[in-house]
């Protein structure tokens, strides 16, 4: 389904809601912008010839999850203001907070939604040819993947990941659930 364009961060997307969760398809389409973004992600990841730059937790509290990573000794960057136009008309707004070591495209930056009722981007309407499809599990790779595991459970307690050995920290795959089939995105 088509996003839209990030103002001031050289990137746009399409998403593919499901239900609570969604993938976002991003690319970069203004290179100079992009660069002048300190957080972004997107544009290494291509550089690299990685298919994910990052993954994003959901909270209803920014503040408190700020307050949460502080007190564990995790310097933050932000809250940051975000906003984008959808084709319809409709402005989505959103707050991000990303640790300071957020440029690791293993650890998921956190984001806050500020839109009306049913307008989330994941409880779009659409129908999947799977039926009901959900994030059953983002995989991670780290040369360190005991010490990568240890640092999420402690900043983010229970998500849906597992963390393989691999040459860096990154996003390596998406694990869906498709009714009783599940299907590796990677």
């Amino acid at each position: 389904m088509p996003g839209g364009r990030h103002p001031g961060v050289g990137t746009a997307n399409m998403l593919v809601p499901l239900g609570t969760e969604y993938l976002e398809l991003i690319t970069v389409v203004d290179p100079t912008e992009a660069a002048a973004n300190p957080l972004d992600r997107v544009g290494p990841a291509l550089e690299r010839g990685s298919r994910f730059a990052t993954w994003a937790v959901r909270t209803e509290d920014l503040e408190a999850a700020k307050a949460r990573f502080e007190d564990l000794g995790a310097r933050t960057i932000g809250p940051r203001e975000g906003a984008r136009e959808r084709p319809d008309g409709v402005t989505l707004r959103w707050r991000t907070l990303h640790l300071e070591d957020g440029l690791n495209p293993a650890l998921p930056f956190v984001i806050e939604w500020n839109v009306p009722a049913g307008e989330h981007p994941a409880e779009r309407r659409v129908e999947h040819p799977a039926g009901e499809v959900r994030v059953e599990k983002v995989v991670l790779s780290a040369p360190a993947p005991q010490q990568l595991e240890r640092r999420l459970q402690d900043l983010f307690g229970e998500l849906p990941f597992e963390v393989v050995p691999g040459p860096r920290d990154e996003v390596t795959a998406v694990r869906l659930r498709a009714g009783d089939k599940e299907v590796e995105v990677a």
